[in-house]
């Protein structure tokens, strides 16, 4: 899960009181949030000496519950 909302329902929940004879089911009316696909990253080049920097560029793709990317 991402941003500010925590301990938040994704996905399936079943709820069974056996007692009082009551059952539960809760589901995702939409779209579940996104989730991870993969990431890579890629160096734009290597310093040479010890005072030089390099830029590294970092990539993350997600995927959606429709399989959008």
């Amino acid at each position: 899960m991402r941003g500010a909302d925590n301990l938040v329902l994704i996905g399936r929940a079943e709820q069974v009181d056996i007692a009082h004879g009551l059952a539960s089911s809760y589901a995702c009316q939409n779209c579940c949030p996104d989730s991870f696909l993969d990431a890579l990253s890629t160096d734009c080049g290597i310093p040479t000496f010890p005072t030089e920097t390099s830029q590294l560029i970092g990539r993350e793709h997600d995927q959606d519950c429709y399989g959008y990317i």
